[in-house]
């Protein structure tokens, strides 16, 4: 888009608006997101020489995203949200470009049917639509939050939710007898519009279609019924190929109270199938049986809860199909697939070495995060994640999860553990089965109410560990283990002004095979990698809130990378960061 000057187009706007608001005050009304951004990286101490590099960048912005709610009529809203951005350096509208960011229409008809058509966030269930947390977030905290708040609002990240172009409806039916309430929910968008290959071969648009019915029997049981469809339409393209991925779930949920306690059981299980139409087979497509994958999942789980909530417990099992698949809820945020768009020094060294992917660029670098849904399984980083790489939806896995979470009765400190055992269900390349293992643990104590001080004082620890094996053939052995460190200190040394410290650090070593798939998802080969990595963020700055909504950031962190690899040498920066945030 090309520059433009902002104050002419935006004048206008805010006019029109406020003579609107002039005329009926529950008409129009605003809000929106401000935010302001500085950073400056340096070269820190490296293991070889890089006199290529400049010494240290800068970069920064301001940015105005003004929402507009107008109701036209009653039960009736629309929304549009208009972005008003301009780089550091840029004067007099130079560098400032204007983009409408997002544009709805919602309403409700004869007080009972419920629609929207525009910018949706939809989500299901955990096997059907949902868009699961990245990776390295576990026990991080509010330890990176101004990182974290720009990467999960720039990408639309709210709730686990997709955010697809479409529409929806839904509505909802009261009973007095066994059924209380039905309620239905149907929507239809187009993550992707057809796409250009070459000058005569376009692909087809990218549609999903879906619903559910949820049901409350009784008092104490829950039932719910989702369906999602990602299809493509093969009329909209030249290709000769479609995709078809149907994904249907059932769950039901029982919650009795026993003494103190309250017990929810929940049963869950579903079916998916993929597979893809090709138009030029002499039977219209039919025979399509080499690309298509089928399966079923199921989960069982408990959840005890004190009615006090100083005590909770979630234990139960898993097994998901090594052919299920569900591109709605399988499909990654961060997206490590092919080269990887670093932000900070994407080369190094005299030699202009790539650099690797570090922790840091998963929260400083908005290109490795994605917003598409995914027909296929997308490529992931073993190191970051590899015990459930796509959540809990991953296939070919089965196994025990446990979480267990004691919190004090005056709020002063919390524990939480996460476990879980796994194995594959079928082997990849060998007969042999990977066993997986995972461990977690936070502690966040409130050392003001400990100690009786006046001023919040947080301590918050954590560690994260994954170990990955696979014995048998000695070619085929898999011996892979990670763990992550997050400590955080927050200490508030006047009113609302806080001093900050973090230390974030990865260790990995071990070795695993890199799963290598085709454009249909199918495995071609493996690739054997070994890691031997120590990823390290040290963080301190000062955070003074002005209100819930409004925030300042100043941080100064390290952060780099130790491969022990003699051709990749080892890697450090400095980052001084900025970070001025006001939600209207």
């Amino acid at each position: 888009m090309k520059p433009v000057r902002a104050l002419p187009l935006l004048l206008p706007l805010l006019f029109i608006g406020s003579a609107l608001l002039a005329q009926s005050e529950e008409s129009v009304w605003f809000d929106g997101q401000s935010r302001s951004f500085f950073s400056r990286d340096a070269l820190g101490a490296m293991d070889r020489p890089d006199t290529t590099s400049p010494r240290n960048l800068s970069e920064g912005y301001n940015l105005l995203d003004i929402n507009t709610h107008i109701e036209p009529a009653d039960n009736l809203e629309v929304f549009a949200q208009l972005r008003v951005r301009n780089r550091f350096g840029g004067f007099f509208g130079a560098g400032t470009t204007i983009d409408v960011r997002q544009l709805r229409a919602s309403g409700v008809i004869k007080d009972k049917v419920r629609f929207s058509i525009g910018d949706l966030y939809l989500k299901q269930s955990r096997f059907t639509l949902f868009n699961p947390d990245e990776d390295l977030v576990r026990n991080e905290g509010e330890a990176f939050r101004a990182y974290r708040d720009i990467v999960h609002y720039e990408n639309f990240y709210q709730d686990n939710r997709w955010r697809l172009q479409g529409i929806q409806t839904d509505f909802s039916m009261r009973f007095d007898r066994s059924i209380r309430t039905l309620e239905f929910d149907a929507f239809l968008t187009r993550p992707r519009g057809s796409e250009s290959l070459t000058s005569t071969l376009f692909t087809p648009d990218l549609l999903m279609a879906g619903g559910s019915v949820v049901s409350q029997m009784g008092r104490k049981t829950h039932v719910e019924l989702n369906w999602v469809n990602l299809f493509e339409v093969p009329s909209s393209g030249t290709t000769h190929q479609s995709l078809r991925n149907p994904v249907v779930r059932v769950g039901i949920e029982r919650q009795d109270e026993t003494g103190n306690w309250t017990v929810r059981h929940a049963v869950e299980g579903g079916y998916a199938q993929r597979h893809w139409l090709f138009s030029q087979l002499e039977d219209g497509g039919a025979d399509s049986s080499g690309y298509r994958t089928e399966g079923v999942y199921f989960e069982l789980r408990s959840e005890p809860m004190r009615l006090d909530s100083l005590w909770s417990f979630q234990y139960g099992v898993r097994h998901v199909d090594p052919g299920f698949r569900s591109g709605g809820a399988q499909t990654r945020r961060l997206d490590l697939g092919g080269t990887v768009p670093l932000m900070v020094y994407p080369t190094y060294s005299d030699e202009g070495l790539d650099r690797p992917v570090a922790m840091f660029d998963l929260m400083a670098s908005d290109g490795v995060y994605n917003q598409m849904l995914s027909a296929t399984l997308m490529d992931f980083h073993p190191v970051y994640s590899n015990v459930l790489p796509y959540g809990d939806a991953t296939p070919n896995r089965q196994g025990a999860f446990l979480q267990v979470n004691r919190r004090h009765g005056g709020g002063e400190w919390e524990v939480q553990l996460d476990g879980g055992a796994y194995r594959e269900i079928i082997g990849q390349g060998t007969s042999d089965l990977r066993q997986f293992n995972l461990l977690a643990g936070r502690l966040a104590w409130r050392a003001d109410r400990t100690l009786g001080w006046n001023r919040t004082v947080d301590l918050i620890a954590g560690a994260d560990v994954e170990q990955t094996s696979r014995t048998g053939e000695p070619l085929a052995a898999v011996d892979l283990s990670r763990r992550v460190l997050d400590v955080f200190a927050n200490v508030e040394v006047a009113d609302r002004l806080f001093l900050q410290g973090a230390i974030k650090r990865l260790d990995a070593q071990g070795n695993e095979f890199i799963t290598d798939r085709n454009g249909f998802g199918s495995i071609r080969t493996f690739r054997a990698r070994e890691y031997d990595v120590s990823d390290h963020i040290l963080s301190a700055g000062l955070w003074y809130a002005f209100s819930d909504a409004v925030y300042a950031n100043v941080q100064y962190s390290g952060w780099g990378s130790s491969l022990a690899d003699p051709l990749q040498p080892d890697f450090n920066y400095r980052r001084l960061l900025f970070v001025f945030s006001v939600r209207l």
